[in-house]
């Protein structure tokens, strides 16, 4: 399945995207990255994208659009957001879109999976969200 979501180590929770999406995958995602909120639990989201397709101009819409819509509850609980993408060019756009439209928490971009991980246990802790 092209969209993967572990919630598994909560508070961490990772959504992982392989390949294209079809319009129902992209709305399965987009639903799912901002339905954490309803835990009441702050959390941090890792967002792996090292095997995704460029995404489609609907697809990036229609987050934007969720994230403004739910934009309260994501900086009450959302203590962080980290994108894993391979690509330094990709890095770079995702940095500059990021740059110019926000996100409603921390965030950052990295190249490994590892790089992911370390940063979203230093933000718990610096966030004082305990790991179960």
């Amino acid at each position: 399945m092209p969209v993967e979501v572990n919630e598994s180590a909560w508070p961490i929770v990772s959504l992982r995207i392989q390949g294209a999406l079809s319009r129902e995958e992209e709305a399965h995602f987009i639903e799912t990255s901002v339905s954490f909120p309803l835990r009441r639990e702050r959390y941090v989201a890792i967002i792996h994208l090292l095997e995704a397709a460029t995404p489609s101009a609907r697809f990036v819409r229609g987050q934007a659009c969720a994230q403004r819509d739910k934009r309260a509850e994501l900086e009450e609980f959302c203590a962080g957001v980290v994108f894993v993408i391979g690509s330094a060019m990709l890095r770079g756009a995702l940095r500059a879109i990021l740059h110019l439209q926000g996100l409603p928490s921390p965030h950052v971009v990295v190249d490994t999976e590892e790089a992911a991980q370390t940063w979203a246990r230093a933000q718990m802790q610096a966030d004082g969200v305990s790991n179960r």
